[in-house]
Order: structure tokens, then sequence, then C-alpha cells
């Protein structure tokens, strides 16, 4: 059973706050990575870049795009994220639901392969159940659970919607 339990996160307001949260723990002086998880982590990762540049114009910011298949993560992480040197860098992950831990856990753990400077996990819904021992940063909304439910964000219209499964 799917059920919508937000409806009013306005997109616009929520990216300038947590852009806002950033970049109070962002360290001005070092290089910021954003690796946006597809589907819905890059384009609100593009949008964070475009708040975080409007704020503090200095900031170096680079960004890349994280595909994964949900069923092997770890694997797909490790693969994706070969290429891409974060050494001194300031990695930020953006997902738009933290659900399980475990995409998250893998893009984490495949960046901190590369030694980066800091690791920050960005989310626009933190379920706050998760399978895993991790917790977002920045969360745009927190929301709890019961253990068997999921959380899902669609975007219509570029509002992001939530929905309840299970």
């Amino acid at each position: 059973m799917k059920q919508q339990i937000l409806n009013n996160l306005n997109l616009p307001t929520t990216l300038r706050r947590i852009s806002v949260e950033l970049l109070e723990l962002l360290d001005p002086n070092q290089p910021v990575f954003l690796l946006g998880i597809e589907k819905n982590g890059s384009p609100l990762a593009l949008q964070l870049q475009a708040h975080l540049e409007e704020q503090q114009p200095s900031l170096r910011i680079h960004f890349a795009s994280v595909r994964l298949n949900k069923s092997n993560p770890e694997s797909d992480a490790a693969q994706a994220l070969k290429h891409l040197d974060f050494k001194g860098c300031q990695v930020v992950v953006v997902d738009d639901v933290l659900n399980t831990g475990r995409t998250a856990m893998a893009v984490i753990a495949a960046a901190a392969l590369n030694l980066p400077a800091a690791i920050r996990l960005l989310v626009l819904v933190d379920r706050m159940h998760k399978a895993y021992p991790i917790s977002a940063d920045i969360a745009g909304a927190r929301i709890s659970t019961l253990k068997g439910q999921f959380v899902q964000v669609e975007m219509h219209n570029g509002q992001p919607l939530v929905f309840l499964e299970g």
C-alpha cells in the first residue's frame, strides 16, 4: 500500500536551508565533490550546487552522478567511483531518501578508498529506521517509520512528493 505522507516539502526553500547547513560543515578552503546518487539524488545535487555557488561563490565544487544497481550497490559504487579523484576534497553524497542505508554505505565506502578530507551524507528525507548503522549529516525532513516500511520520493513539476510504502 502506497500512502502520501508529505506533500508540503517546498524544494527550493528546503534546498536553501540544507545548503546553509552544509556550508556550516564545509571548509571553504577545500574543494567539494558532490556525488549525486541516481535517480533523484543527482538532480538534487545539481540544484544544491547552484545554491552553494550562490551563497559561497569562491567554493570550488565538482559534481558526479553515481548510477547503482540497488540489488548490488557495493560493486557498482566501487566501479562508478574508481576513475574519480577525491584526495583532499570534501565529498558530499546526495540522495533523495535514506531508507536501509545500504546504498549510502556503499558509496561512502567506495569514496573513502580515495582518501577524501571528509565525507558527508545529505538526503532529502531520512527515514530514521535503517538496517545499516548510518545517519545523514543533513536531511530536508526526518520521518520515523516502522520496520518493513519504506519512503519513496517522486518528483512532480519540480516538487517532491513523499510516499510511505509497506
